[in-house]
Formats: structure tokens, sequence, C-alpha cells
């Protein structure tokens, strides 16, 4: 026959396990959470130009050296409209 303290040393070694697999489980749970909110809300950017026919310009620099030899050096200026498009709608557009 089972001993009394026996008996409850038993109960108590059981719901200590169960309560480490109750933790286990929950952080494991929690984590996937945490990842999937990360990637849920991660940036996705939307670029677009804006009026590329006015205001696209090209120039010239002064020109450099490469290896010994003149090269031709250029700037571009272009105005763009960048729109961060994540899963939920945080932009707006006009």
């Amino acid at each position: 026959m089972l001993e009394a303290s026996g008996l409850g040393g038993l109960f108590a070694n059981l719901s200590l396990t169960v309560l480490q697999a109750s933790a286990l489980i929950l952080s494991i749970v929690n984590g996937l959470i945490l990842v999937w909110q990360f990637s849920r809300d991660r940036p996705k950017l939307s670029v677009a130009s804006v009026h590329p026919e006015l205001y696209q310009r090209y120039f010239r620099l002064p020109p450099g050296e490469y290896r010994g030899h003149e090269t031709r050096k250029f700037g571009f200026l272009i105005y763009l409209a960048i729109a961060n498009r994540g899963l939920r709608d945080v932009s707006i557009n006009f």
C-alpha cells in the first residue's frame, strides 16, 4: 500500500511536470506569435516616379580619371513617391 506522504509526493511531482510542460508550450506559442507579428508588420515599400517627363534631369559633372583614362560623369535627379504598404492599410494616396 502507498503511504500518504508518498502519494502526496507523486501528485506534487505530477503537478510540477504539468506546470513545466504548460510553461514550455506557452513560451513556444508566444514566440510564434511574436515571429508572426514581426513578419506581418514588415514594411513593403511602393516606389513610383512622379511626373517623369517633368522632374527627371540629367546633368554633366566634371570629368574624372580611372586607370589613367579620362571618364565622363553624369548626375541624375528624380522626384519619387514612396509609400509604406504593409498588410494593414497605413498609407494615404493622394
